[in-house]
């Protein structure tokens, strides 16, 4: 990909309005059917469970890798979380013949006491259990070693009686230090309002799903986006009926088509974030939830110039992904749009070099639309020069007829990215 084209990658994707939103800390967490005990999100640092409001640190062991180890046997035994400690020789992850597991499971009951837990705790042999406080809740914890064909093992394990749940943290594992490791990661457990577990997750976590539920969808099933209208184009104008709007952007301009739309997106994802997981998942999230209505560049999408290739892009995105945003309705409500344009810009799963720079939030009202408004700039490397080129963008979002709507423009100077700005967008009448 060459330079100019690797940038609009970036800028596309970032300009995914709201997409990784979906994808990372909006997941709804409260009034779904589909919420279940399995309902979390992940990060290389902490496991938060949206559906029990509880945040785990895990341990920065590279030798732990998730694992499956649900059951269909008991349908009332929900595996939550399940690691187990791998080797690391010649650059080759062998397991390990003293293998140790790590395992969080909720067992449902109709009637979860205290007593119930100290039982799941001291287990079916009755080990001696003693009484702790975690993150504010009463827990029972047993320990104990044995003696195995392979050594000695260290049984862990910690149980809470939560709502109509016992909620288990059980580590077996031959490494003390490991053990120790675990167990000062279950004692550290913080437990929160549910709702508020997309805040606590934090930017740096996406939707997780355990080896087992991953058929469960992580956003509601009836995302309209697919159904949307595509607005139809004329000369350098375009118009969605569906959603009220007109938009004309600069003449001579070139429109990618939706099959270039959906390279560049991807190829985006890959030049910001590499291809880990996270950004597949981004990716897929952005084709549920959202749609570029238009992309329009100044010169063809790939075309070797020395500056940078500036664009404009419309977005589209279902609110069903973002069930806890709620849009400003008046430009008096300052914190409060200052707070919604934070939340949905600190969203996206955007380079660092993007979030972290100087960006400003505004406003504005078009023809009676209240406008939230993220103005900033970025530097990249050009290749073959040490000198550091400076990219501005603006994103403007609204709310229209039911969808949120995203204009981002993205160019390699000011005054043009202040002429992109003033292109004309016009609503129809309420």
């Amino acid at each position: 990909m060459n330079y100019a084209l690797r940038v609009l990658a970036i800028i596309v994707a970032t300009a995914g309005l709201f997409a990784a939103a979906s994808a990372r800390s909006n997941l709804p967490t409260s009034g779904l059917q589909n919420l279940t005990p399995e309902t979390a999100f992940a990060s290389r640092s902490k496991y938060t469970n949206a559906f029990f409001g509880f945040s785990l640190p895990l341990p920065q062991q590279p030798s732990l890798e998730e694992t499956d180890l649900s059951s269909t046997a008991d349908k009332s035994l929900h595996y939550l979380l399940a690691l187990r400690a791998l080797e690391f020789s010649d650059r080759v992850y062998r397991i390990k013949p003293k293998l140790s597991i790590f395992m969080v499971t909720a067992k449902e009951s109709k009637s979860a006491t205290e007593e119930d837990a100290h039982n799941a705790a001291a287990g079916p042999t009755g080990r001696t259990v003693k009484e702790l406080e975690i993150g504010g809740k009463k827990f029972w914890k047993s320990e104990f070693q044995k003696k195995e064909p392979e050594g000695k093992m260290w049984d862990v394990t910690f149980a809470a009686a939560l709502n109509d749940y016992i909620l288990q943290f059980q580590i077996e594992s031959f490494d003390e230090n490991l053990t120790k490791k675990l167990e000062r990661c279950v004692e550290a457990v913080s437990f929160f309002e549910p709702s508020k577990a997309a805040e606590v997750a934090g930017p740096e976590s996406h939707p997780y799903r355990p080896h087992g539920y991953r058929d469960v969808p992580i956003v509601p099933t009836d995302i309209r986006i697919g159904q949307l209208n595509p607005g139809a184009i004329s000369e350098n104008v375009y118009t969605n009926d569906a959603l009220g709007f007109t938009y004309q952007f600069p003449a001579g301009w070139v429109v990618n088509d939706e099959a270039t739309q959906n390279k560049i997106v991807e190829a985006g994802h890959r030049a910001a974030w590499g291809d880990s997981p996270s950004a597949a998942r981004d990716h897929a999230a952005f084709q549920q939830c959202g749609r570029i209505l238009l992309l329009a560049t100044k010169y063809p999408a790939g075309t070797k110039t020395k500056e940078y290739n500036p664009l404009v892009t419309v977005t589209a995105i279902d609110p069903a992904c973002v069930p806890g945003l709620h849009f400003p309705t008046s430009m008096d409500d300052r914190d409060a749009m200052k707070e919604t344009a934070q939340q949905l810009f600190g969203s996206f799963a955007i380079p660092s070099s993007i979030s972290k720079g100087n960006n400003t939030f505004g406003s504005l009202m078009i023809q009676g639309h209240l406008m939230l408004d993220v103005t900033g700039s970025f530097h990249v490397n050009p290749p073959g020069s040490d000198k550091p080129l400076e990219i501005y963008f603006s994103m403007d979002f609204t709310q229209l007829n039911g969808y949120f709507v995203g204009w981002s423009f993205a160019t390699g100077s000011q005054s043009e990215l202040r002429e992109l700005k003033n292109t004309k967008i016009g609503f129809a009448s309420k």
